[in-house]
């Protein structure tokens, strides 16, 4: 068993590269990149409590969300920096990416659902998702194609079609 230490808090989310040789972590405000030995390769300071970590199909894509309604698309190749995507009012409770990379899709506490382009940050789609309990307990998924987004909550499902 390998172990990852030196969060300065506690740890809110988590997520493997698709090969499986890198360990994203966040909490309350960096975003860590671990080796598959345990040692630190990257920290960054987003500056809030992060809630959810999804890596693009070809690993070079890392997307955050946040306490403070922030999606942030992290892009991991040398010098491609990050790209902040606006639009949800309130905290983030899910983020995912299309399995293809191609789309990032967010749910946010008040049930605001959004999906953006992955490469530009450009909105696609902003609507009301169905309301539940908590959108930390909910769930999110976008098709294979990156057309379809999925949002459930407490006993519903909504699907809305994201982009033809």
């Amino acid at each position: 068993m390998v172990s990852c230490f030196g969060s300065a808090y506690h740890v809110y989310a988590l997520a493997f590269s698709p090969d499986g040789t890198l360990l994203a972590s966040g909490g309350r405000g960096a975003v860590k990149l671990w080796g598959a030995t345990g040692r630190l390769l990257l920290g960054l300071n987003l500056g809030d409590r992060l809630t959810g970590l999804a890596f693009a199909a070809d690993g070079k894509g890392l997307v955050a969300s946040s306490l403070t309604s922030r999606v942030t698309l992290l892009d991991l190749e040398a010098g491609q920096g990050v790209l902040t995507l606006h639009c949800l009012p309130t905290s983030i409770g899910r983020v995912c990416f299309s399995a293809d990379g191609k789309r990032i899709a967010a749910v946010a506490h008040d049930w605001h659902v959004a999906a953006w382009e992955g490469d530009s940050g450009w909105l696609l789609f902003h609507t009301h998702g169905p309301r539940g309990g908590t959108a930390d307990n909910a769930g999110l998924a976008v098709s294979q194609d990156g057309r379809f987004l999925a949002v459930s909550a407490g006993k519903g499902v909504h699907r809305p079609v994201v982009r033809p």
